[in-house]
């Protein structure tokens, strides 16, 4: 892994960590890496991406944690 990952992984909460790492080294699901890129995005907060209102985003539809619809 190169210096600039570790380097940012350094920053990563250690309770996400492993998604993150998991995804960098290409050992999660494609929805995994979904979840690594938001929680990266929303600055490691689940709350945030499920109230996420960047429409705009290709992975919008995808992102976790959202509620039902019902």
């Amino acid at each position: 892994m190169s210096e600039r990952i570790q380097k940012y992984l350094s920053t990563v909460p250690v309770s996400k960590k492993g998604i993150i790492e998991r995804a960098f080294l290409k050992e999660g699901s494609p929805r995994g890496a979904i979840k690594a890129k938001c929680l990266a995005c929303s600055n490691f907060d689940q709350d945030e991406i499920t109230s996420c209102k960047v429409v705009t985003c290709p992975l919008h539809a995808w992102r976790p944690y959202q509620k039902e619809e019902k």
